[in-house]
């Protein structure tokens, strides 16, 4: 908007300066009015014209700051769709790395299981050998009485066989020794 000022300006103390130089040209002496006007209006142009190119050089400088914080926006952006892809690729992983736990805790709960229910097997089966030797020893114990009692008895037999016998026998082995 202030461009166009300037510029609207310009061309108005343009024209305002060939209308004065054209009317002075048809007139042979100016006066001095008109030259101080003239002056005065071409003192007013050039300073118009400094202004314009101070905001030319202003514009210029603009958009090379601007031209630089495009590159730095695009670079910075590049960056962040790099990082973004970085943090996918790690998400990922980890994803992979909680699913290979899930499975690593669900083995060795299996594992767990498997050996408490391998102890209690073992101790069913430590406990049933224990019962069949229990239930074998105490049926041999239930036995030895009646066994004692025949071998007592075979021994009294034996003794009224031989009257001797078990001295004979005493003496038998003492000689041996």
């Amino acid at each position: 908007m202030d461009m166009t000022r300037i510029r609207v300006g310009s061309a108005i103390v343009t024209m305002v300066l060939i209308g004065a130089w054209a009317g002075g040209c048809q007139e042979e002496q100016m006066s001095s009015p008109d030259v101080k006007l003239h002056r005065l209006i071409a003192a007013e142009n050039r300073q118009l014209r400094a202004e314009i190119e101070t905001l030319k050089n202003q514009i210029v400088q603009q958009k090379q700051q601007f031209a630089k914080y495009e590159e730095e926006k695009q670079q910075t952006n590049s960056q962040i769709a790099r990082q973004k892809q970085q943090i996918s690729t790690q998400a990922k992983e980890i994803a992979q790395q909680q699913e290979q736990l899930s499975q690593q805790e669900q083995i060795i709960t299996q594992r767990e299981q498997d050996v408490k229910n391998a102890r209690e097997q073992a101790e069913e089966e430590l406990k049933g050998q224990f019962n069949e030797m229990l239930s074998a020893v105490m049926d041999e114990n239930m036995k030895l009485p009646a066994e004692i009692e025949q071998l007592k008895a075979e021994l009294a037999a034996l003794k009224g066989e031989s009257p001797a016998g078990p001295q004979a026998d005493a003496n038998k082995s003492g000689a041996v020794q």
